[in-house]
């Protein structure tokens, strides 16, 4: 896992695999001058790719925000994303979930 900061744009990215697959999960993060941290607020939202078709899925960016995923490599089934935009269960959640991810990896 990193943190990838693009313009006011700030994600935590975890990257795994699932069932073979190469998937890319990024919880959108807040930087907070006053404590010079990064955090979570409700509200917020986790990006990924549902597709079980795709082999390789990553985000793309316009401007520095994720705001869809591509395929990078084709698949047997299909080459097609399906991008998913998800509100944001506790931070503990997410960690754990990337953490399995890494694990399978």
């Amino acid at each position: 896992m990193h943190i990838e900061s693009v313009n006011q744009w700030h994600y935590l990215i975890g990257k795994g695999r699932i069932k073979n697959y190469s998937k890319t999960i990024a919880v959108q993060l807040v930087y907070e001058m006053s404590s010079l941290t990064f955090c979570i607020k409700p509200g917020m939202a986790h990006k990924t790719c549902a597709s079980a078709g795709c082999n390789n899925c990553q985000p793309f960016k316009e401007g520095g925000n994720i705001i869809g995923c591509h395929c990078l490599e084709e698949a047997t089934v299909s080459n097609h994303c399906n991008f998913k935009n998800v509100a944001v269960s506790p931070f503990y959640e997410i960690l754990k979930r990337s953490i399995k991810m890494s694990r399978l990896d």
